[in-house]
Protein backbone atom coordinates (compact mmCIF):
# COMPACT_ATOMS: atom_id res chain seq x y z
CA UNK A 1 0.00 0.00 0.00
CA UNK A 2 1.52 3.17 -1.06
CA UNK A 3 0.27 7.15 -0.18
CA UNK A 4 1.31 9.78 -2.21
CA UNK A 5 0.69 13.55 -1.60
CA UNK A 6 1.78 15.41 -4.61
CA UNK A 7 1.25 19.39 -4.22
CA UNK A 8 3.16 20.87 -7.43
CA UNK A 9 2.81 23.80 -10.19
CA UNK A 10 2.87 26.36 -7.08
CA UNK A 11 3.86 28.98 -9.67
CA UNK A 12 3.67 32.98 -9.95
CA UNK A 13 3.95 34.68 -13.03
CA UNK A 14 5.21 38.14 -13.41
CA UNK A 15 4.89 40.36 -17.19
CA UNK A 16 5.74 43.45 -18.33
CA UNK A 17 4.95 43.19 -21.79
CA UNK A 18 2.93 46.50 -23.41
CA UNK A 19 0.06 45.82 -24.98
CA UNK A 20 0.30 42.18 -24.13
CA UNK A 21 -0.67 39.92 -21.55
CA UNK A 22 1.14 36.99 -20.01
CA UNK A 23 -1.57 34.21 -19.32
CA UNK A 24 -1.27 30.65 -20.48
CA UNK A 25 -4.44 29.37 -21.35
CA UNK A 26 -4.35 25.21 -20.14
CA UNK A 27 -7.98 25.10 -22.00
CA UNK A 28 -8.68 28.11 -23.03
CA UNK A 29 -7.86 31.23 -25.38
CA UNK A 30 -8.50 35.10 -25.74
CA UNK A 31 -8.98 37.96 -27.47
CA UNK A 32 -7.78 41.65 -26.96
CA UNK A 33 -7.33 44.64 -28.93
CA UNK A 34 -7.42 48.74 -28.61
CA UNK A 35 -10.77 51.10 -29.81
CA UNK A 36 -9.92 54.16 -31.29
CA UNK A 37 -11.83 56.85 -32.57
CA UNK A 38 -10.98 58.27 -36.41
CA UNK A 39 -8.29 60.47 -35.16
CA UNK A 40 -6.73 57.48 -33.24
CA UNK A 41 -7.32 58.16 -29.85
CA UNK A 42 -7.92 55.77 -27.24
CA UNK A 43 -11.96 55.53 -26.25
CA UNK A 44 -12.67 54.71 -22.84
CA UNK A 45 -16.21 52.83 -21.51
CA UNK A 46 -17.28 51.06 -25.25
CA UNK A 47 -18.45 47.74 -24.11
CA UNK A 48 -16.97 44.82 -25.94
CA UNK A 49 -18.72 41.79 -26.68
CA UNK A 50 -17.59 38.38 -27.68
CA UNK A 51 -19.51 35.59 -28.32
CA UNK A 52 -19.44 31.81 -29.81
CA UNK A 53 -20.97 31.08 -32.69
CA UNK A 54 -21.48 27.67 -31.81
CA UNK A 55 -23.08 28.19 -27.99
CA UNK A 56 -24.26 31.74 -27.66
CA UNK A 57 -21.53 32.15 -25.09
CA UNK A 58 -20.82 35.98 -24.28
CA UNK A 59 -17.89 37.26 -22.79
CA UNK A 60 -17.57 41.21 -21.73
CA UNK A 61 -15.30 43.54 -21.66
CA UNK A 62 -15.66 46.88 -21.09
CA UNK A 63 -12.75 49.79 -22.81
CA UNK A 64 -10.18 51.64 -20.04
CA UNK A 65 -8.85 54.50 -20.47
CA UNK A 66 -6.51 53.52 -22.88
CA UNK A 67 -8.73 52.33 -25.21
CA UNK A 68 -7.77 48.55 -24.21
CA UNK A 69 -9.60 45.58 -23.48
CA UNK A 70 -9.02 41.68 -22.82
CA UNK A 71 -11.67 39.08 -23.18
CA UNK A 72 -10.43 36.31 -20.52
CA UNK A 73 -11.28 32.65 -20.82
CA UNK A 74 -13.24 31.66 -24.08
CA UNK A 75 -13.44 28.15 -24.81
CA UNK A 76 -12.38 27.51 -28.04
CA UNK A 77 -14.54 27.79 -31.13
CA UNK A 78 -16.06 30.74 -34.00
CA UNK A 79 -16.76 34.27 -32.76
CA UNK A 80 -18.09 37.57 -33.50
CA UNK A 81 -16.67 40.08 -31.28
CA UNK A 82 -19.08 43.50 -31.46
CA UNK A 83 -18.65 47.17 -29.98
CA UNK A 84 -21.64 48.85 -28.08
CA UNK A 85 -21.37 52.12 -27.59
CA UNK A 86 -24.30 55.32 -27.63
CA UNK A 87 -21.55 57.83 -29.37
CA UNK A 88 -19.99 55.69 -31.77
CA UNK A 89 -21.96 53.42 -34.72
CA UNK A 90 -21.54 49.58 -33.37
CA UNK A 91 -18.64 47.54 -35.21
CA UNK A 92 -18.56 43.79 -35.53
CA UNK A 93 -15.78 41.09 -36.43
CA UNK A 94 -16.75 37.82 -38.09
CA UNK A 95 -14.84 34.92 -38.64
CA UNK A 96 -12.56 34.34 -35.25
CA UNK A 97 -11.76 30.88 -34.73
CA UNK A 98 -9.99 30.41 -31.22
CA UNK A 99 -7.71 26.89 -30.46
CA UNK A 100 -6.04 26.20 -27.52
CA UNK A 101 -4.36 28.96 -25.94
CA UNK A 102 -4.74 31.27 -28.81
CA UNK A 103 -4.62 35.25 -28.34
CA UNK A 104 -5.85 37.09 -31.17
CA UNK A 105 -5.43 40.67 -31.20
CA UNK A 106 -8.81 42.32 -32.76
CA UNK A 107 -8.51 46.16 -32.73
CA UNK A 108 -11.37 48.52 -34.01
CA UNK A 109 -11.31 52.27 -34.77
CA UNK A 110 -14.84 53.66 -34.14
CA UNK A 111 -16.88 56.00 -36.34
CA UNK A 112 -19.27 58.58 -35.17
CA UNK A 113 -22.96 58.57 -36.09
CA UNK A 114 -26.53 59.08 -35.02
CA UNK A 115 -27.76 56.07 -36.97
CA UNK A 116 -27.81 52.64 -35.07
CA UNK A 117 -26.35 50.64 -38.22
CA UNK A 118 -23.75 48.28 -37.50
CA UNK A 119 -20.56 48.05 -39.41
CA UNK A 120 -18.98 44.58 -39.89
CA UNK A 121 -15.95 43.52 -40.97
CA UNK A 122 -15.55 40.12 -42.52
CA UNK A 123 -12.12 39.23 -43.25
CA UNK A 124 -9.82 37.02 -40.51
CA UNK A 125 -8.61 38.88 -37.47
CA UNK A 126 -4.36 37.89 -37.63
CA UNK A 127 -3.67 35.40 -34.84
CA UNK A 128 -0.19 35.60 -33.08
CA UNK A 129 1.17 34.76 -30.20
CA UNK A 130 3.72 37.98 -29.28
CA UNK A 131 3.07 36.93 -25.80
CA UNK A 132 4.35 33.22 -25.45
CA UNK A 133 7.58 31.38 -25.74
CA UNK A 134 6.09 28.65 -25.84
CA UNK A 135 7.24 26.11 -28.32
CA UNK A 136 5.31 23.61 -30.17
CA UNK A 137 2.15 23.32 -32.06
CA UNK A 138 -1.71 22.60 -32.31
CA UNK A 139 -3.25 20.69 -34.68
CA UNK A 140 -7.36 21.59 -34.81
CA UNK A 141 -10.13 19.55 -35.03
CA UNK A 142 -10.27 19.60 -38.75
CA UNK A 143 -6.83 17.97 -38.97
CA UNK A 144 -7.96 15.39 -36.29
CA UNK A 145 -10.94 14.25 -38.76
CA UNK A 146 -9.37 13.85 -41.73
CA UNK A 147 -6.15 12.55 -41.02
CA UNK A 148 -5.21 8.21 -40.78
CA UNK A 149 -4.30 7.51 -37.76
CA UNK A 150 -3.73 3.70 -37.04
CA UNK A 151 -5.43 2.18 -34.48
CA UNK A 152 -7.64 5.78 -33.94
CA UNK A 153 -5.01 6.81 -31.64
CA UNK A 154 -5.18 10.84 -31.41
CA UNK A 155 -1.64 10.28 -29.62
CA UNK A 156 0.03 9.51 -33.10
CA UNK A 157 -0.87 13.28 -33.89
CA UNK A 158 2.02 14.66 -31.59
CA UNK A 159 4.42 12.83 -34.12
CA UNK A 160 3.55 15.59 -36.59
CA UNK A 161 5.58 17.57 -34.26
CA UNK A 162 8.95 18.22 -35.05
CA UNK A 163 11.15 16.40 -32.11
CA UNK A 164 8.53 14.38 -31.34
CA UNK A 165 8.13 10.38 -31.96
CA UNK A 166 6.51 7.39 -30.25
CA UNK A 167 8.57 5.73 -27.92
CA UNK A 168 7.76 2.10 -28.18
CA UNK A 169 4.22 2.18 -27.93
CA UNK A 170 0.84 4.65 -28.55
CA UNK A 171 0.98 5.46 -24.88
CA UNK A 172 4.22 7.01 -24.84
CA UNK A 173 6.04 9.82 -26.49
CA UNK A 174 9.35 11.18 -26.79
CA UNK A 175 10.42 14.88 -26.81
CA UNK A 176 13.53 16.53 -27.61
CA UNK A 177 15.70 13.26 -27.02
CA UNK A 178 14.04 12.81 -23.42
CA UNK A 179 12.97 9.54 -21.53
CA UNK A 180 9.42 9.22 -22.47
CA UNK A 181 8.63 9.07 -19.08
CA UNK A 182 9.67 12.61 -18.92
CA UNK A 183 6.62 13.55 -21.00
CA UNK A 184 3.32 14.49 -19.50
CA UNK A 185 -0.69 13.83 -21.37
CA UNK A 186 -2.99 16.49 -20.59
CA UNK A 187 -7.18 16.34 -20.66
CA UNK A 188 -8.90 19.40 -20.53
CA UNK A 189 -6.14 20.63 -18.02
CA UNK A 190 -5.70 17.64 -15.84
CA UNK A 191 -3.12 14.69 -15.45
CA UNK A 192 -3.70 11.73 -17.66
CA UNK A 193 -0.58 10.03 -16.37
CA UNK A 194 -0.24 7.35 -14.17
CA UNK A 195 2.23 7.82 -10.89
CA UNK A 196 3.27 4.10 -10.90
CA UNK A 197 3.49 2.94 -14.11
CA UNK A 198 4.90 4.92 -17.23
CA UNK A 199 1.64 5.32 -19.17
CA UNK A 200 -1.53 7.16 -20.31
CA UNK A 201 -4.05 6.46 -17.52
CA UNK A 202 -7.06 6.08 -20.29
CA UNK A 203 -7.41 6.32 -24.09
CA UNK A 204 -10.06 8.55 -25.43
CA UNK A 205 -12.13 8.08 -28.65
CA UNK A 206 -10.52 10.36 -31.37
CA UNK A 207 -14.03 11.47 -32.29
CA UNK A 208 -13.21 12.82 -28.37
CA UNK A 209 -11.28 15.10 -29.50
CA UNK A 210 -11.40 18.88 -30.41
CA UNK A 211 -7.72 19.74 -30.28
CA UNK A 212 -4.47 18.56 -29.17
CA UNK A 213 -1.85 20.93 -28.62
CA UNK A 214 1.81 19.80 -28.23
CA UNK A 215 4.76 21.79 -26.47
CA UNK A 216 8.19 20.60 -26.60
CA UNK A 217 10.07 23.46 -24.90
CA UNK A 218 9.60 26.60 -23.13
CA UNK A 219 6.04 25.73 -21.57
CA UNK A 220 4.71 27.44 -18.34
CA UNK A 221 4.44 26.36 -14.82
CA UNK A 222 1.16 25.85 -14.93
CA UNK A 223 1.67 22.59 -17.23
CA UNK A 224 4.11 21.16 -15.14
CA UNK A 225 5.47 18.41 -13.71
CA UNK A 226 6.93 17.59 -16.66
CA UNK A 227 10.88 17.81 -17.86
CA UNK A 228 10.08 16.67 -21.16
CA UNK A 229 7.20 17.70 -23.13
CA UNK A 230 3.33 18.35 -22.89
CA UNK A 231 0.26 16.77 -24.97
CA UNK A 232 -2.34 19.09 -23.96
CA UNK A 233 -5.74 17.65 -25.18
CA UNK A 234 -8.71 19.37 -25.52
CA UNK A 235 -12.39 17.17 -25.65
CA UNK A 236 -15.41 18.41 -27.62
CA UNK A 237 -18.47 20.18 -26.32
CA UNK A 238 -21.99 20.24 -27.91
CA UNK A 239 -23.10 23.50 -29.21
CA UNK A 240 -26.67 24.53 -30.81
CA UNK A 241 -26.92 22.56 -33.15
CA UNK A 242 -27.48 19.26 -33.22
CA UNK A 243 -24.43 16.79 -34.69
CA UNK A 244 -23.87 12.87 -35.06
CA UNK A 245 -21.91 11.03 -36.79
CA UNK A 246 -21.25 7.15 -37.12
CA UNK A 247 -18.55 4.88 -38.40
CA UNK A 248 -17.07 1.59 -39.14
CA UNK A 249 -13.61 0.21 -40.22
CA UNK A 250 -13.79 -3.16 -40.88
CA UNK A 251 -11.10 -6.16 -42.52
CA UNK A 252 -12.05 -9.03 -43.22
CA UNK A 253 -10.52 -12.18 -44.41
CA UNK A 254 -12.42 -12.53 -47.38
CA UNK A 255 -11.08 -9.04 -48.70
CA UNK A 256 -7.29 -10.00 -47.96
CA UNK A 257 -5.14 -11.51 -50.46
CA UNK A 258 -2.32 -14.32 -50.04
CA UNK A 259 1.06 -13.62 -49.33
CA UNK A 260 3.54 -14.04 -52.36
CA UNK A 261 5.67 -15.86 -50.32
CA UNK A 262 2.95 -17.92 -47.98
CA UNK A 263 1.85 -21.26 -48.79
CA UNK A 264 -1.39 -20.19 -47.31
CA UNK A 265 -3.72 -16.66 -46.04
CA UNK A 266 -3.16 -15.98 -42.82
CA UNK A 267 -6.44 -15.02 -41.03
CA UNK A 268 -7.02 -11.36 -39.55
CA UNK A 269 -9.55 -9.44 -38.74
CA UNK A 270 -10.37 -6.20 -37.55
CA UNK A 271 -13.32 -4.24 -36.42
CA UNK A 272 -13.28 -0.57 -35.09
CA UNK A 273 -16.90 1.05 -35.19
CA UNK A 274 -18.52 3.59 -32.98
CA UNK A 275 -20.20 6.82 -33.16
CA UNK A 276 -20.92 10.57 -31.45
CA UNK A 277 -23.90 12.92 -30.89
CA UNK A 278 -23.83 16.09 -29.44
CA UNK A 279 -26.31 19.51 -29.47
CA UNK A 280 -28.32 21.72 -26.60
CA UNK A 281 -30.21 20.64 -23.77
CA UNK A 282 -31.28 24.35 -23.28
CA UNK A 283 -29.80 26.69 -26.45
CA UNK A 284 -27.33 29.17 -25.12
CA UNK A 285 -27.28 27.59 -21.98
CA UNK A 286 -26.78 23.87 -21.84
CA UNK A 287 -24.88 21.36 -24.05
CA UNK A 288 -24.15 17.79 -24.14
CA UNK A 289 -21.81 15.27 -26.32
CA UNK A 290 -21.12 12.00 -26.07
CA UNK A 291 -19.34 9.49 -27.89
CA UNK A 292 -18.78 5.29 -27.96
CA UNK A 293 -16.24 2.98 -29.76
CA UNK A 294 -15.69 -0.54 -29.88
CA UNK A 295 -12.95 -2.37 -31.39
CA UNK A 296 -12.67 -5.88 -31.47
CA UNK A 297 -8.99 -7.20 -32.83
CA UNK A 298 -8.20 -11.43 -33.56
CA UNK A 299 -4.91 -11.23 -34.49
CA UNK A 300 -2.71 -14.30 -34.35
CA UNK A 301 0.42 -15.50 -33.39
CA UNK A 302 2.88 -18.46 -34.19
CA UNK A 303 3.83 -21.76 -32.37
CA UNK A 304 6.98 -23.40 -33.54
CA UNK A 305 8.59 -26.40 -31.91
CA UNK A 306 9.17 -29.77 -32.75
CA UNK A 307 6.13 -31.14 -31.25
CA UNK A 308 3.37 -28.60 -32.69
CA UNK A 309 3.17 -26.09 -34.97
CA UNK A 310 -0.49 -23.67 -35.13
CA UNK A 311 -1.79 -20.20 -34.99
CA UNK A 312 -2.90 -19.09 -31.77
CA UNK A 313 -5.67 -15.79 -32.18
CA UNK A 314 -4.87 -13.28 -29.78
CA UNK A 315 -7.84 -11.34 -29.38
CA UNK A 316 -8.49 -8.02 -28.15
CA UNK A 317 -11.79 -5.98 -27.17
CA UNK A 318 -11.87 -2.18 -26.28
CA UNK A 319 -15.07 -0.19 -25.41
CA UNK A 320 -14.16 3.47 -24.96
CA UNK A 321 -17.42 5.95 -23.44
CA UNK A 322 -17.18 9.58 -22.95
CA UNK A 323 -19.82 12.09 -22.04
CA UNK A 324 -19.38 15.72 -21.63
CA UNK A 325 -22.10 18.55 -20.67
CA UNK A 326 -21.52 22.35 -20.09
CA UNK A 327 -23.41 24.54 -18.73
CA UNK A 328 -23.22 28.62 -18.88
CA UNK A 329 -24.51 29.40 -15.27
CA UNK A 330 -24.29 33.67 -16.37
CA UNK A 331 -22.37 35.38 -18.38
CA UNK A 332 -19.31 35.21 -15.68
CA UNK A 333 -19.38 31.30 -14.94
CA UNK A 334 -19.42 28.60 -17.05
CA UNK A 335 -19.37 25.09 -15.64
CA UNK A 336 -18.39 21.30 -17.49
CA UNK A 337 -18.54 18.19 -16.61
CA UNK A 338 -17.19 14.80 -18.22
CA UNK A 339 -16.94 11.47 -17.75
CA UNK A 340 -14.65 8.92 -19.73
CA UNK A 341 -14.63 5.00 -19.33
CA UNK A 342 -11.42 2.36 -21.01
CA UNK A 343 -11.74 -1.09 -20.80
CA UNK A 344 -9.67 -3.38 -22.95
CA UNK A 345 -8.83 -6.77 -22.17
CA UNK A 346 -6.42 -8.71 -24.41
CA UNK A 347 -6.09 -12.39 -24.34
CA UNK A 348 -3.23 -15.36 -25.01
CA UNK A 349 -0.68 -13.21 -24.28
CA UNK A 350 2.96 -14.57 -23.79
CA UNK A 351 2.04 -17.19 -26.31
CA UNK A 352 4.22 -17.75 -29.50
CA UNK A 353 7.24 -19.31 -30.77
CA UNK A 354 8.47 -22.07 -28.34
CA UNK A 355 5.92 -21.19 -25.43
CA UNK A 356 2.87 -23.01 -26.06
CA UNK A 357 -0.88 -22.19 -25.13
CA UNK A 358 -1.47 -23.08 -21.62
CA UNK A 359 1.65 -20.36 -21.05
CA UNK A 360 -0.87 -17.56 -21.39
CA UNK A 361 -2.26 -14.76 -19.42
CA UNK A 362 -5.18 -12.36 -20.13
CA UNK A 363 -4.23 -8.24 -19.89
CA UNK A 364 -7.36 -6.28 -18.11
CA UNK A 365 -7.40 -2.74 -17.95
CA UNK A 366 -10.68 -0.58 -16.82
CA UNK A 367 -10.01 3.14 -16.37
CA UNK A 368 -13.04 6.14 -15.29
CA UNK A 369 -12.23 9.70 -15.32
CA UNK A 370 -14.16 12.64 -13.95
CA UNK A 371 -12.77 15.97 -14.81
CA UNK A 372 -15.34 18.70 -13.17
CA UNK A 373 -14.64 22.78 -13.87
CA UNK A 374 -15.58 26.16 -13.09
CA UNK A 375 -14.59 29.01 -14.64
CA UNK A 376 -15.29 32.35 -12.98
CA UNK A 377 -15.03 35.55 -14.06
CA UNK A 378 -14.50 37.44 -10.49
CA UNK A 379 -14.42 41.04 -11.78
CA UNK A 380 -13.59 43.29 -15.35
CA UNK A 381 -10.02 41.89 -15.01
CA UNK A 382 -9.84 38.82 -12.66
CA UNK A 383 -10.44 35.50 -13.95
CA UNK A 384 -10.68 32.34 -11.40
CA UNK A 385 -10.17 28.19 -12.65
CA UNK A 386 -10.90 25.36 -10.61
CA UNK A 387 -10.69 22.26 -11.66
CA UNK A 388 -11.20 18.93 -10.06
CA UNK A 389 -10.60 15.32 -11.36
CA UNK A 390 -11.18 11.71 -9.92
CA UNK A 391 -9.46 8.89 -11.42
CA UNK A 392 -9.31 4.98 -11.26
CA UNK A 393 -7.52 2.85 -12.92
CA UNK A 394 -7.51 -1.28 -12.01
CA UNK A 395 -5.73 -3.51 -14.31
CA UNK A 396 -4.12 -6.28 -14.12
CA UNK A 397 -2.37 -9.60 -16.08
CA UNK A 398 -4.41 -12.98 -15.12
CA UNK A 399 -2.73 -16.40 -15.76
CA UNK A 400 -5.42 -18.75 -18.03
CA UNK A 401 -4.22 -21.59 -16.35
CA UNK A 402 -3.31 -20.41 -12.73
CA UNK A 403 -1.03 -23.06 -9.98
CA UNK A 404 1.02 -24.84 -12.02
CA UNK A 405 5.27 -24.47 -12.25
CA UNK A 406 6.24 -23.11 -15.33
CA UNK A 407 8.72 -25.49 -17.15
CA UNK A 408 11.29 -24.48 -19.56
CA UNK A 409 12.96 -26.68 -21.99
CA UNK A 410 15.01 -25.66 -25.12
CA UNK A 411 12.50 -26.26 -27.46
CA UNK A 412 8.99 -25.63 -25.41
CA UNK A 413 7.68 -23.51 -22.13
CA UNK A 414 4.41 -24.60 -20.61
CA UNK A 415 2.65 -23.40 -17.30
CA UNK A 416 1.37 -20.59 -15.58
CA UNK A 417 3.92 -17.67 -16.41
CA UNK A 418 5.92 -16.80 -13.13
CA UNK A 419 5.48 -12.77 -13.15
CA UNK A 420 1.62 -13.54 -13.00
CA UNK A 421 -0.53 -12.71 -11.92
CA UNK A 422 0.05 -8.81 -11.66
CA UNK A 423 -2.19 -6.51 -10.41
CA UNK A 424 -2.30 -3.20 -9.96
CA UNK A 425 -5.11 -0.58 -8.59
CA UNK A 426 -4.40 3.00 -8.60
CA UNK A 427 -7.00 5.84 -7.16
CA UNK A 428 -6.32 9.63 -8.15
CA UNK A 429 -8.09 12.81 -7.08
CA UNK A 430 -6.40 15.73 -8.36
CA UNK A 431 -7.40 19.37 -7.77
CA UNK A 432 -6.25 22.57 -9.74
CA UNK A 433 -6.81 26.01 -8.88
CA UNK A 434 -5.43 29.09 -11.15
CA UNK A 435 -5.90 32.84 -10.59
CA UNK A 436 -5.00 36.00 -13.20
CA UNK A 437 -5.71 39.45 -12.49
CA UNK A 438 -4.93 41.91 -15.37
CA UNK A 439 -3.84 45.49 -14.63
CA UNK A 440 -5.28 47.46 -17.46
CA UNK A 441 -4.22 50.96 -15.80
CA UNK A 442 -0.69 49.56 -15.52
CA UNK A 443 -0.38 48.65 -19.21
CA UNK A 444 -1.85 45.40 -19.45
CA UNK A 445 0.90 43.45 -16.56
CA UNK A 446 -0.61 40.49 -15.14
CA UNK A 447 -0.02 38.47 -12.10
CA UNK A 448 -0.89 34.56 -12.43
CA UNK A 449 -0.64 32.47 -9.27
CA UNK A 450 -2.12 29.17 -9.13
CA UNK A 451 -1.81 25.58 -6.88
CA UNK A 452 -1.90 21.87 -7.86
CA UNK A 453 -2.92 19.20 -4.99
CA UNK A 454 -2.79 15.34 -5.83
CA UNK A 455 -3.35 12.54 -3.93
CA UNK A 456 -2.77 9.11 -5.38
CA UNK A 457 -2.87 5.55 -3.84
CA UNK A 458 -1.91 2.46 -5.32
CA UNK A 459 -1.66 -1.40 -4.58
CA UNK A 460 0.63 -3.17 -6.99
CA UNK A 461 1.19 -6.74 -6.94
CA UNK A 462 3.23 -9.22 -8.83
CA UNK A 463 4.17 -12.34 -7.75
CA UNK A 464 7.29 -13.95 -9.19
CA UNK A 465 7.62 -17.53 -9.01
CA UNK A 466 5.12 -18.53 -6.42
CA UNK A 467 3.91 -21.67 -8.52
CA UNK A 468 8.00 -22.85 -8.57
CA UNK A 469 9.67 -22.62 -12.59
CA UNK A 470 11.72 -25.61 -13.66
CA UNK A 471 14.44 -25.38 -16.14
CA UNK A 472 15.65 -28.14 -18.09
CA UNK A 473 18.63 -28.47 -20.25
CA UNK A 474 17.18 -31.47 -22.71
CA UNK A 475 13.92 -31.89 -24.24
CA UNK A 476 13.27 -35.67 -23.70
CA UNK A 477 10.72 -36.46 -20.56
CA UNK A 478 11.62 -36.47 -16.91
CA UNK A 479 13.22 -39.97 -15.67
CA UNK A 480 14.04 -40.64 -12.56
CA UNK A 481 16.63 -43.30 -13.31
CA UNK A 482 18.11 -40.86 -16.42
CA UNK A 483 20.05 -37.49 -14.42
CA UNK A 484 20.52 -35.92 -17.58
CA UNK A 485 17.02 -35.38 -17.69
CA UNK A 486 17.02 -33.76 -14.25
CA UNK A 487 16.61 -29.74 -14.14
CA UNK A 488 19.78 -28.07 -14.30
CA UNK A 489 17.54 -25.08 -12.16
CA UNK A 490 14.23 -24.93 -9.48
CA UNK A 491 13.04 -21.57 -9.08
CA UNK A 492 10.63 -20.32 -5.72
CA UNK A 493 9.67 -17.77 -4.20
CA UNK A 494 8.07 -17.59 -0.74
CA UNK A 495 6.18 -14.87 1.51
CA UNK A 496 4.44 -11.72 1.10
Amino acid sequence: MKFRLLCSSVFLLLAFLPFSVVKAQVVTAEISGVVTDPSKSAVAGVKVVGKNLGTGFERISTTDEYGRYTLFALPLGPYSVRTESSTFKPMQRERLTLGIGDKVEVDFTLSMSDVKETVNVSEEAPQIQISSAQVGKTVNTASIDSLPLNGRDFAQLAALVPGVRQAGSSTTVRMSGQAYTSSSFKVDGMDNDSEYVSYRQARYSQDAIAEVQVLTNQFLPEFGRSSGGVVNVITRSGTNDFHGRAFYYGREDALDARNTFSTSKLPFERKQYGGTAGGPIKKDKTFFFGSVERLEDDNITFIVTPGLSADVPIPTRETLLFGKVTHQLNEKNLLQVNYNFDKITTGNQSVGGISLPDHSFTRKSTSNNVIFGDTTLLGPTTINELRVQFQRRDAGNIPDMPGRPEIRRPSSITGTPTSTPATWLENKVSISEALTHNFHAAGAHSIKAGAQLQFSRGNILTEVYDNGQYIFATDKPFNAADPTTYPTQYNLSTGS
